[in-house]
């Protein structure tokens, strides 16, 4: 979730209750993982469909993880207790461009990871 949450941070969580999430919500959620397993991730509501499917995703991640339903959703995040405060929720304009950009980023930071591989080789 960096730039918003960072290694070490704690992240204060509130449970839903009856509230819906709103999109762009930061939301502790069990989501499947690749081997089959259930794992908790703590990431950002970006989508939820009108027959109550939900769309979640790390802010520093390239794809969404996959539907999640409202009964697997736990809590949502109220506040980041870091070294220097940052918020919460970004408007719908500024999380849709960081997710625009994720991609083009980690190219750039895959080719440059490559050539310093290559250079001290």
């Amino acid at each position: 979730m960096f730039p918003v949450i960072r290694n070490g941070d704690r992240v204060e969580l509130e449970p839903l209750g009856e509230a819906d999430p709103a999109r762009g919500d930061i939301l502790l959620a069990m989501v499947p993982g690749g081997d089959g397993a259930s794992v908790w991730v703590l990431h950002r509501l970006v989508y939820r469909d009108h027959e109550g499917v939900f769309t979640v995703q790390g802010d520093n991640r390239l794809y969404p993880d996959l539907p999640i339903t409202r009964a697997q959703i736990v809590a949502r995040a109220t506040r980041v207790v870091g070294p220097l405060p940052r918020p919460l929720r970004w408007s719908p304009r500024v999380a849709e461009g960081w997710m625009r950009a994720a991609p083009w980023m980690a190219r750039i930071t895959r080719r440059v990871a490559a050539r310093l591989g290559r250079a001290r080789s």
